[in-house]
């Protein structure tokens, strides 16, 4: 089970917290998740916070949400390990595979091996993952069958709770959403590998060149239509591919150059005729 709710503040009764410790150590394998809180103190750029002290020690494993966005706003990777300065703390969805099969995520091993523990994930638009109500599930309306020797995630769902987040390609999901979708990549072993620079380059080159080609043989109105086409496809085919296969070939490189290329050829194929007909202009000059 792991439970995306903040457990970093005392309750009013100390029973409460002890009854809820109770039911951790009770149900074994329940991870939690720990607050980074920005700025940090003396100047740390950020604070750890972990759950109170009971609910921590009953928690099987605590895990971190922290979410990156990118320069746009939007959110595109997860972070599998934090290090704090004192302490390298997995992900929550991490440690949440650990106690589900007893070992860590190859995302996790992956990324100790090439010293990245960013990976890129394939999200889905909100309600892509089944849920139920957190009350009907305490007053028992569920069957057992529906969660038993299952993963299940606990957490708050509703927009006005403000744990929601804007994920490219998926709009805006909770941070729960967030949560099953990091999980999901790992339990399928299915993450967004970019392209490595020169085969992006490579591949980005490729439409522009084809277009070249191709306008050696097409008359100037198919040209056009050519470019138009190739345009198109460039924008369409790394969404294919990242929904078929996981691999992600940025298209502003091949997008660029099918721009550049249509206006280079019309230019150079006006300078031919300007030259033709001033070739003909002076051979009549010279007859007359």
């Amino acid at each position: 089970i792991a439970y995306d709710v903040l457990f970093t503040e005392p309750a009013r009764e100390p029973k409460e917290d002890a009854a809820l410790a109770a039911a951790l150590g009770d149900a074994k394998k329940v991870t939690l998740p720990i607050l980074f809180e920005a700025p940090g103190a003396n100047g740390r750029p950020f604070d750890t916070v972990l759950p109170i002290a009971p609910i921590a020690r009953a928690a099987a494993a605590l895990g971190h949400v922290a979410l990156p966005h990118e320069a746009d706003g939007k959110a595109r990777a997860a972070l599998l390990e934090v290090n704090d300065g004192s302490h390298a703390w997995p992900h929550l969805a991490e440690q949440t595979f650990r106690q589900a099969y007893g070992r860590p995520s190859p995302a996790w091993q992956s990324g100790v091996r090439r010293g990245d523990m960013s990976v890129l994930v394939p999200y889905r638009e909100a309600g892509a993952y089944r849920t139920v109500s957190f009350s009907d599930v305490l007053a028992g309306r569920l069957p057992p069958a529906f969660i038993r020797d299952r993963i299940v995630l606990v957490g708050a769902s509703a927009g006005g709770l403000g744990d929601r987040h804007d994920v490219a390609g998926a709009g805006t999901l909770a941070g729960i959403e967030i949560q099953a979708n990091l999980l999901n990549a790992m339990l399928a072993d299915r993450f967004v590998r970019e392209a490595p620079l020169p085969l992006h380059l490579a591949i980005g080159a490729l439409p522009a060149l084809i277009l070249l080609l191709l306008f050696w043989r097409l008359r100037p109105s198919t040209a056009l239509v050519a470019s138009l086409v190739m345009f198109g496809l460039v924008a369409a085919v790394p969404v294919l591919l990242v929904a078929l296969t996981g691999f992600w070939v940025p298209p502003a490189t091949g997008l660029v150059g099918v721009l550049f290329v249509y206006p280079l050829w019309g230019w150079r194929r006006l300078h031919t005729i300007d030259k033709a007909v001033a070739r003909e202009l002076s051979q009549l000059s010279d007859d007359l």
